[in-house]
C-alpha cells in the first residue's frame, strides 16, 4: 500500500461549519417556538378554567 492510499484511508469526513451552524440555528429556533407555543396553551387553558 503506498502513502497516498494510506492517507486516503485515514481521512474522515467532517461536516462543514456552515452545516453545523445551520443545524444549531434550526434547533434553537425550534426550541424557542415550542416554548412560546406551550406558554400560549397554558395561558389559554387558564382563561378557560
Amino acid at each position: 500500500m503506498d502513502l497516498m492510499e494510506r492517507i486516503k484511508d485515514e481521512i474522515e469526513r467532517v461536516p462543514e461549519p456552515l452545516t453545523i451552524l445551520g443545524s444549531v440555528t434550526a434547533l434553537s429556533v425550534g426550541a424557542a417556538l415550542k416554548k412560546e407555543h406551550s406558554k400560549r396553551l397554558k395561558k389559554a387553558k387558564s382563561k378557560i378554567a
